[in-house]
């Protein structure tokens, strides 16, 4: 909070007029009606949550003032170099194990590809201030449940690994008592609502630039790309096999792609950087 009071007071000092705050949505805590906008009540859980809430707060004293503060509060937000906690699922996904889900994996769970929070960032930073003087939330537009969106990882990696569920009532408080100990992996926001839904509505971000704000990625694309590698394209001299980038896929994920790009054969590749796609011959990804 002192941080954002800081950066807020040298930008009116220097007669910056804009500054762009990067909120959460971990600010709503664990809440039980979907999808969420952006007058929900703010009940922050741990001292992430709790101080996303003070500093927004702070901003919001500064929009008073006469600075223009846009704010930000994304979806949790995965791509190139930006993995945090899904590094553990990448990492389970890729030695082909058994993916432990908290709960049965049947909620949705709306997710943020870091292209399209670039793309929100940089829409607020140059639209006209009455536009986005305000606050938004954003995530993508498409999405499934944990279960569908981890099994098409899996499906995706060819390699075995398969989602398996736990008991929640289990699970959560072995997870906290690890909390307690400075021992879990998992802060008590992301295992709170790992198998609660967890989508909030973009209506607004999605209207409020004369440019219109949309999540080019859906959820399933965002934790299916490998994010910590740039990847190789596949060619006829790899002797028909697909490179790491386009890895053999079931038949149910080849169709579930094929309806959101809308062309067969045809995958995005975001490290690329959009809205460039490349073509991969279908000896690459056979049937």
């Amino acid at each position: 909070m002192a941080g954002t009071r800081t950066v807020l007071t040298v930008a009116q000092e220097l007669g910056i007029p804009r500054v762009v705050y990067i909120s959460s949505t971990a600010v709503y805590g664990v809440p039980k009606i979907h999808p969420l906008y952006e007058d929900h009540e703010l009940v922050g859980v741990g001292p992430y949550g709790e101080s996303k809430i003070e500093a927004e707060q702070v901003c919001e004293k500064f929009r008073a003032q006469g600075l223009c503060v846009p704010i930000i509060r994304p979806k949790t937000f995965i791509g190139t170099a930006r993995l945090g906690v899904f590094q553990i699922l990448y990492d389970w996904v890729e030695s082909g194990c058994r993916i432990p889900l908290i709960g049965n994996g049947k909620n949705h769970y709306q997710l943020l590809e870091v292209e399209d929070l670039c793309t929100a960032i940089w829409l607020c930073a140059t639209a006209p201030s009455d536009r986005v003087n305000d606050t938004f939330n954003v995530g993508a537009e498409e999405y499934g449940t944990v279960e569908e969106d981890v099994g098409a990882l899996c499906d995706y990696a060819g390699n075995g690994a398969r989602v398996m569920t736990t008991p929640a009532w289990l699970v959560k408080p072995a997870l906290a008592a690890l909390e307690a100990l400075h021992l879990s992996p998992l802060y008590k926001w992301v295992y709170g609502t790992a198998d609660t839904d967890s989508y909030v509505a973009v209506d607004k971000m999605s209207t409020a630039t004369p440019r219109r704000w949309s999540a080019r990625i859906s959820g399933i694309w965002t934790i299916r790309q490998s994010p910590t590698q740039q990847p190789e394209l596949p060619t006829a001299s790899r002797g028909g096999r697909a490179s790491s980038a386009c890895s053999s896929v079931s038949s149910s994920s080849r169709e579930k792609v094929k309806s959101l790009n809308g062309w067969e054969g045809t995958w995005w590749f975001p490290h690329y950087g959009r809205p460039r796609a490349q073509k991969i011959i279908e000896i690459a990804c056979p049937r």
